[in-house]
């Protein structure tokens, strides 16, 4: 149909909101009734005519008339006028009347990210290109592109977390859901999440699980390309291993660096080599470890291999790292300790006069810190935190003296967080199976800021030293690894 374009007054009941109008929240038409019942409606309304199905046809077949541009003068006006100056368009194909209301829509500031977002996925739909849409719009190339990715989530979920005000979803939240690839696991997070701050929480975690995934199968590849078999399940399940086998390496997923090569013995019927797999309580694997049959005595002083001895020295190194670090372990279970019997209290010093703290933003300092390092942490590991025994492994009259302790010392929020990260970073070692610093020290070293900044406490900078991999321990590390001997 050939296009015609007809200008003309037609009363308010002749005409309907276009139903494909990407716009569907018209925003407070307050101060454009003003204008109109002022001044009238000083601008054509763009329409087109259609008939009862609402289909495109000729002005003398049409029924009424759908509203291509000025759908808020309309709705403002359609209770104060009776008729509105138009400009008829007859022939405009859908894709082209889509374009029109497009185009004249997506330029507007106060359309919601929804609307955006459906806006340009229907002009994507109408084949034009993300350049077109650049062109056409003005929005630069990344926004349109988050608008896209914004328009694959589930349409509900996306409008019931806008709505909920106490959810307080932001344009950020929805760029974090860009770091996931799969649009399903996109959704679940959206329609999970019981806030717009555990969006990226939820993120990471998904992340942490996918990149543990991967390099899981990567080092997996690698250990049986070296000829190392995976542990029977029997004798996983019977622990036997703790027995007869030594734990000779250990890789921490995600994050462990591989070599292209592994040196590891391969796997023989004497001295089987085996990998474990270690997966947290949603199944997602968090560490590989690899044993190998514990050595036997050897007969009229047979000579250790290359392999033996450099194995030998790692383990005597590590040992000397694990006492330097135990050292570091007791001082700050000594610091609970002193937190707790009210030797130190948080706000004042070692020498007893007041220490200016801001207390909000030191709780928001400390929880970032905590929830940095851990996820899961129940109340016993806290009330436990300074002691050397598990809760699991005391007697029911041993576990209640310290519980006693607990309800007595009424430790502050901020002494409960501090309690809880330094707890968390105890377990931690802060070297890799190759004996090389790992980063796991820089946990250790917010909790020596923090233990100066809140309580005064000064931390010997020979702990710090350790921890950044100076001092003896690590300069024996590197002479043996210059010299080969390890």
């Amino acid at each position: 149909m050939e296009k015609s374009y007809f200008k003309t007054e037609l009363q308010g009941d002749m005409l309907q909101h276009h139903p494909n109008n990407p716009r569907k929240n018209l925003g407070d038409l307050t101060e454009l009734k003003k204008s109109i019942a002022k001044n009238g409606i000083l601008q054509n309304l763009t329409v087109i005519p259609v008939d009862a199905e609402g289909d495109d046809v000729d002005i003398d077949k049409a029924v009424c008339y759908y509203v291509l541009i000025g759908n808020r003068r309309f709705e403002a006006g359609k209770d104060i006028v009776k008729s509105f100056p138009v400009t008829i368009i007859e022939g405009l194909s859908q894709r082209e009347q889509l374009s029109i209301m497009l185009e004249e829509n997506m330029q507007r500031s106060d359309l919601t990210v929804i609307e955006q977002a459906e806006g340009f996925q229907m002009m994507l739909d109408l084949g034009e290109t993300v350049n077109d849409i650049v062109e056409k719009t003005g929005f630069s190339e990344t926004t349109v592109y988050h608008r896209l990715n914004i328009a694959k989530l589930d349409k509900k979920t996306l409008k019931k977390k806008f709505e909920d005000t106490e959810f307080q979803l932001t344009i950020t939240d929805l760029y974090e859901l860009e770091r996931l690839q799969n649009e399903k696991d996109r959704n679940k997070i959206l329609k999970e999440a019981r806030s717009s701050r555990e969006i990226k929480r939820l993120v990471n975690d998904k992340l942490d699980e996918i990149q543990s995934k991967e390099a899981s199968a990567k080092v997996i590849r690698l250990l049986e390309e070296a000829g190392v078999e995976k542990m029977p399940e029997t004798m996983e399940r019977s622990y036997s291993y703790y027995s007869h086998y030594e734990n000779i390496r250990d890789y921490e997923l995600p994050k462990c660096k591989l070599p292209k090569k592994l040196n590891i013995h391969k796997s023989t019927k004497e001295k089987p080599v085996y990998y474990r797999i270690c997966k947290n309580y949603y199944g997602v694997p968090y560490r590989i470890e690899v044993y190998e049959k514990k050595d036997k005595s050897l007969p009229n002083g047979e000579k250790l291999s290359e392999y033996e001895i450099k194995k030998r020295k790692r383990k005597e190194l590590r040992k000397r790292l694990e006492e330097g670090k135990r050292e570091i372990d007791i001082k700050l279970r000594m610091i609970i300790a002193s937190i707790l019997e009210k030797k130190i209290i948080a706000g004042t010093g070692m020498d007893g006069e007041p220490v200016e703290i801001d207390e909000i933003k030191t709780c928001e300092k400390l929880w970032n810190d905590i929830t940095e390092e851990w996820c899961q942490f129940s109340k016993e590991d806290l009330i436990f935190s300074w002691t050397k025994k598990t809760w699991q492994s005391m007697e029911n009259k041993e576990r209640q003296t310290y519980y006693d302790l607990w309800e007595k010392a009424k430790p502050s929020l901020i002494d409960q967080m501090m309690f809880a990260l330094i707890h968390r970073t105890l377990i931690k070692d802060v070297w890799d199976w190759d004996l090389k610093l790992n980063g796991r020290s820089e946990s250790y070293i917010k909790i020596f800021d923090n233990l100066d900044d809140i309580y005064g406490y000064g931390i010997p900078k020979t702990f710090r030293d350790f921890m950044n991999g100076k001092g003896e321990c690590w300069k024996a590390i590197e002479e043996a690894r210059e010299a080969k001997k390890i």
